[in-house]
């Protein structure tokens, strides 16, 4: 049944930007206006921090829920691996306008058709929010660069290499070649040539080989000491979570659990430090962590606290047995602490999925929050909310373009993230991950 929204009311400030980039997108061919459609999806209109406005359609509210899954699968580290192998350097290609490149036929045009205040215009390419278009793009670019030596694409990333110099120019020619023939454009910008090593799906490739990325079990090696009974509370609870895997785990956390009995006063003894150190070596070691395994169901645990988020990637298995594949968190800005409860959860949530965005785009993942209104916002067949402030509608719309079912747990089942969000990293100030920069990582992705 076909579903046609009316256009969404714009602030009047905006209309004007609105209105230029509509003149300039169809002037680029990207859309056409249409008398009539029988879809037709409402523009929500981002405003970027330098002032210019991007056009991006809630699909969620109209054609995404009609959608048939489209399981192209993604390379895994290990094709990855083989095709790189014997590399010494390694260049990188990033595409302009990634999906906007792709053209799409005369009827999926009207099914992707825009409503808005100026008429309806049918799109042309594949746009930004529609759920197949991270399977589709790996697809058409894998047929493109098929037959290849030392070349592999993870989407709009483009890794090539070569036994020696000579073999990796020789390599890129030819990916430039057989991009120039398919009419693909790169955003030199954003590519970068001869590098050591490339990072993928928690592994670091580079010319010795393939071993695991320290990133992924940053967040709890580098996780600070608990100040108070509340933060001891929090650290418990998460190596708790993955209790059935570690041997001994109450002889170990013994010196903390003293830390928890009533009318203690708090003090941070070297038996306390030593058991610290100790459970945080037994979460991250093989017996607890696992590879990832893209056919193994995945799960984000997300949480927020005063003053940092934390997020754990896990993989559930047949049995419902559940273990982490990664770890992350930060400490809060200054700005961000004073957001609002729900607008720190939010946070959580859209920098989690950011975090491991090369993990999740192009598969189907359980989303776990323990705040509640978070479904009423970000539910996976929710329109992106427009009483919202601008903040969440832009990390609304980011979510768009993953697959995901939101679930609601309880505090106490969320445990695993709740620790990490309590004791969270420093940020660097180039790790920074401001409420705007979600941006650039879909540039390439929308018109």
């Amino acid at each position: 049944m076909p579903v046609f929204c009316k256009p969404r009311s714009i602030p009047f400030a905006y209309i004007e930007k609105v209105e230029r980039e509509l003149e300039r997108l169809e002037k680029e061919n990207v859309i056409e206006k249409v008398e009539n459609a029988q879809w037709g999806t409402p523009l929500v209109p981002v405003i970027k921090p330098n002032g210019t406005v991007r056009l991006c359609a809630d699909y969620k509210t109209t054609i995404n829920k009609y959608l048939e899954d489209y399981n192209y699968p993604l390379p895994k580290v290990e094709e990855l691996f083989v095709a790189l192998q014997g590399g010494k350097f390694f260049s990188k290609l990033d595409f302009i306008n990634a999906y906007n490149q792709l053209e799409i036929c005369e009827d999926t045009q009207k099914l992707l058709a825009w409503s808005t205040h100026k008429g309806i215009y049918k799109v042309k390419r594949l746009p930004f929010g529609r759920k197949p278009a991270c399977s589709i793009f790996q697809q058409v670019i894998e047929k493109v660069l098929q037959g290849l030596k030392g070349v592999k694409n993870f989407l709009d990333d483009i890794i090539v290499t070569g036994v020696d110099d000579e073999d990796h120019l020789n390599n890129l020619r030819e990916v430039f070649k057989r991009l120039l023939d398919a009419g693909f454009k790169l955003n030199v910008n954003k590519c970068c040539f001869f590098q050591k090593q490339v990072n993928y799906l928690g592994h670091v490739i580079d010319g010795e080989g393939i071993r695991k990325d320290k990133d992924k079990v940053k967040a709890i090696v580098e996780a600070r000491i608990p100040q108070n009974v509340t933060e001891v509370k929090a650290f418990v609870g998460m190596i708790n979570y993955y209790a059935k895997f570690i041997p001994n785990l109450s002889t170990l956390l013994g010196p903390m659990y003293k830390l928890l009995k009533k009318n203690i006063t708090f003090k941070w003894t070297n038996q306390c430090n030593e058991a610290f150190n100790k459970s945080k070596e037994a979460i991250t070691s093989d017996s607890v962590l696992v590879h990832f395994n893209p056919e193994i169901q995945i799960k984000l645990l997300c949480d927020a606290s005063e003053y940092g988020v934390g997020a754990v990637l896990v993989h559930v298995f047949s049995d419902g047995t559940e273990k982490p594949i990664s770890y992350a968190s930060r400490v809060l800005t200054v700005a961000e602490r004073k957001y609002a409860v729900i607008q720190k959860e939010a946070l959580a949530i859209f920098w989690s999925v950011k975090k491991f965005s090369q993990y999740l785009l192009g598969r189907k993942f359980i989303l776990c929050s323990d705040h509640k209104p978070l479904l009423a916002l970000f539910g996976e067949h929710n329109g992106i909310p427009r009483m919202a402030s601008n903040r969440l509608q832009h990390w609304a719309l980011f979510l768009s373009e993953f697959d995901y079912e939101l679930k609601y747990v309880q505090g106490r089942n969320n445990c695993a993230a709740d620790g990490l969000s309590r004791l969270p990293l420093e940020i660097k100030s180039d790790e920074n991950d401001n409420e705007y920069s979600y941006i650039d990582f879909v540039e390439g992705m929308i018109p």
